[in-house]
C-alpha cells in the first residue's frame, strides 16, 4: 500500500505533534481533532454548494489539517497506534475490495 505512505509521520513530524499534545494537553488536542473534522465537514458541504476553486482549496486544507490531528491522535493513545491502525486500514480496504468486485461481478 505505497499510496498510503503519505499519511504516516517521519520522525521529525512524530515529535512535533508530540511536543503540540505536550504542549496543549491531551484533552486539548482532542477537541482539536473534531474541530478539524468539523471544519472538513463545513468545508465538503460548501463545496458541494459551490463548486469552486475557492471551496476546493479550503476541503484541501482542512485535509491537511485532519490528517495532522489523525497522527496526533495516533499518538495520544496507548503510546503510538500507527502499526494498529494501519492494520485495520489494510482489513478494510481488503473488504472494501470484496465487495467493489462482488458488485462487478453481480452487473
Amino acid at each position: 500500500m505505497l499510496w498510503l505512505k503519505s499519511i504516516y509521520m517521519n520522525e521529525l513530524q512524530l515529535k512535533i505533534m508530540k511536543n503540540a499534545v505536550n504542549k496543549f494537553g491531551k484533552s486539548a488536542q482532542e477537541d482539536m481533532v473534531i474541530e478539524e473534522f468539523s471544519e472538513l465537514i463545513k468545508a465538503i458541504l460548501k463545496y458541494r454548494r459551490n463548486e469552486c476553486n475557492q471551496n476546493l482549496q479550503n476541503i484541501v486544507e482542512e485535509i491537511a489539517d485532519c490528517e495532522i490531528m489523525l497522527n496526533q491522535i495516533k499518538t495520544l493513545f496507548y503510546g503510538d497506534l500507527t502499526k494498529d491502525v494501519e492494520n485495520i486500514v489494510s482489513q478494510k480496504l481488503m473488504r472494501l475490495q470484496l465487495r467493489v468486485l462482488g458488485e462487478n461481478f453481480n452487473q
